[in-house]
């Protein structure tokens, strides 16, 4: 797959669609053959997002977990995510050590308009953005079952997306969920959805964790002497973690600190039940009395009052959002996480 020319570069056994592409994925092959340490923008998991380097040999590591968590073998590995991101970046150093096949394309919201029907991709990354778009579209819906493996990582999945995949149209194909950070070079835990309760993954081998009394989680990979603490609330029992949210995601209002993780949750539940599907999010705004007020930020649909005489009957008074917002499109992250803070910039921009 790899071969060593005159000027000291790498070429890869790959095919591309755009040269920005090109030229990104040589210069992360030029350094990983060279042993050098690769620079990524962590997402905030651990803090405030900053550049670090992770170590040829942590990358290495996680590699060989995920193959053996995933039970991969010989892939033809379609690649539709930022490389700048631990997933894209992960994705493409499997390729290079397990030396698969790869086909780039740019990432978008339905990457499956640049394949064709009848390709013979076996591995593709996406985040939940993408296969939200994706399950709008027959067609798109179609090549995606041709995959034996997907992988899913970078935010949680939605219960009507989770439903959506369980379904006997991919009797085919593997749909996993990967919880993990740019610290610990993608996933240190995963589930294959649909055999396993959504929001909780299974460790996998070679890593241990513990939480604090607060729940945060820290996470020690020994095989590689990596210890990182985060601002993520789990519960563990054994083997697996239970992801609840983050200790930053608090709405402090007027001294009662409301914390989004396990609202949300709730709320996506009784919506999936009742068939009222909606895209949202929930976060805060300043308030002249409280300090903080929570507020609910919903995609625009037909069903908006529904939705809202739901949230009401389902929260504690005390729980209840201060504010209702009905919007066209969220802000999202380069990892596919609705941006929250952008989100709620642009509504108060067009004045909602």
């Amino acid at each position: 797959m790899i071969v060593r020319h005159q000027n000291n570069e790498y070429l890869v056994n790959a095919s591309f669609n755009g040269s920005s592409i090109d030229e990104e994925w040589s210069k992360i092959a030029h350094k990983w053959f060279r042993e050098e340490t690769l620079s990524l923008t962590t997402s905030g998991s651990t803090g405030a997002p900053e550049r670090i380097s992770l170590s040829s040999s942590l990358l290495l590591w996680s590699a060989h977990q995920t193959k053996e968590a995933l039970t991969l073998h010989n892939e033809d590995v379609f690649h539709c995510i930022p490389l700048s991101k631990v997933g894209g970046l992960m994705l493409f150093i499997r390729s290079l050590i397990f030396d698969w096949n790869v086909t780039f394309v740019e990432p978008s919201g339905d990457p499956m308009r640049n394949l064709g029907d009848q390709h013979t991709h076996t591995l593709i990354s996406l985040v939940p953005y993408q296969l939200g778009q994706i399950l709008k579209s027959e067609a798109s819906k179609h090549k995606l079952s041709r995959f034996k493996t997907v992988l899913i990582g970078g935010a949680s999945i939605p219960p009507w997306m989770e439903s959506e995949i369980t379904s006997d149209v991919w009797s085919d194909t593997r749909f996993f969920h990967s919880y993990g950070m740019t610290e610990t070079a993608s996933h240190i835990a995963v589930r294959e959805v649909g055999s396993s309760k959504p929001g909780t993954f299974t460790l996998v081998d070679g890593v241990k964790c513990r939480v604090d009394e607060y729940n945060r989680l820290s996470v020690e990979i020994p095989a590689v002497a990596l210890s990182i603490n985060t601002n993520d609330l789990v519960e563990v029992h054994g083997r697996e973690i239970t992801y609840l949210g983050r200790d930053d995601d608090v709405v402090n209002s007027g001294g009662l600190k409301l914390h989004l993780g396990p609202l949300h949750q709730r709320l996506e539940s009784v919506l999936q039940q009742s068939g009222a599907h909606s895209e949202f999010l929930l976060w805060k705004m300043p308030h002249d009395t409280l300090g903080e007020q929570l507020i609910f930020i919903g995609i625009q649909n037909e069903q908006e009052e529904l939705i809202e005489e739901l949230v009401r009957e389902t929260l504690e008074p005390i729980e209840q959002p201060k504010k209702f917002f009905w919007i066209a499109n969220f802000e999202y992250t380069a990892s596919g996480k609705p941006h929250r803070e952008k989100t709620l910039s642009k509504l108060i921009e067009v004045g909602s």
